[in-house]
């Protein structure tokens, strides 16, 4: 691969969420059946029909990637990645930089149902939507893994600013080594990034990568959606 390569996809919705019983087995975890029976079949329609799900990657190889002590650099930029995502990263070759989002859509038709008062439909599809973009990180990590597996190398967990100890201020270093716009997000000052539902983050390739369990047990963010997960 060259050593930088951009890679930029629409997915269509059925491509990511495989089963719609996905939604329906997550949310049975808070509402009883009566209450997804009521409000289940619109709600998903509605996620379906809004969404515009946006997927992408920025691709550096080893010529300019650098790992030090709880550090990575990458070009001109280097992270502060804490020893948590160190320990995972640190035997890294290559990196992509990945993002994602659904689009600002959802998130209208979510404020919509709160502002006219219908907050359960307001939280459920809040709920899905932030399920939907988490699905569409997954395939690209998919897309990412199945690329790098044809060199015989393996790929890391994703690793995202705020989270394992990395602070969410370096989005903006992140996003200086994307594309203006790229997947249609933008950064606020505060680097909170616009859609809300969108995910960046790095995915590191190398011979001796491999993905482990989250280390959530000694992670110290306490909001983590790999906590809220368990």
């Amino acid at each position: 691969m060259n050593s930088k390569e951009i890679f930029n996809y629409t997915a269509k919705f059925d491509e990511v969420v495989k089963k719609e019983s996905y939604f329906e087995n997550l949310l049975l975890q808070e509402f009883s059946s009566e209450i997804l029976r009521e409000y289940f079949p619109e709600l998903f329609n509605l996620l379906k029909q809004k969404s515009k799900i946006q997927i992408g990657y920025s691709f550096f190889n080893s010529d300019v990637v650098k790992t030090l002590p709880n550090k990575i650099k990458i070009e001109n930029q280097t992270f502060e990645i804490g020893k948590i995502i160190y320990r995972s990263l640190k035997d890294t070759e290559s990196v992509f930089i990945i993002t994602c989002t659904i689009g600002e859509e959802v998130e209208k038709s979510i404020w919509k149902f709160f502002n006219d008062g219908f907050s359960v439909e307001g939280y459920i599809l809040d709920k899905m939507a932030s399920e939907l973009v988490e699905l569409s990180a997954d395939f690209i990590s998919e897309i990412i893994e199945k690329k790098i597996s044809k060199s015989g190398q393996s790929i890391s967990n994703r690793y995202s600013p705020g989270y394992c100890g990395w602070s969410v201020s370096e989005q903006q270093k992140l996003f200086s080594l994307l594309p203006e716009n790229f997947c249609g997000i933008k950064l606020t000052s505060s680097s909170l990034m616009i859609p809300i539902k969108s995910i960046s983050g790095i995915i590191a390739a190398g011979d001796n990568i491999t993905k482990k369990e989250y280390e959530c047990e000694i992670c110290e963010e306490k909001f983590c959606y790999k906590k809220r997960t368990q």
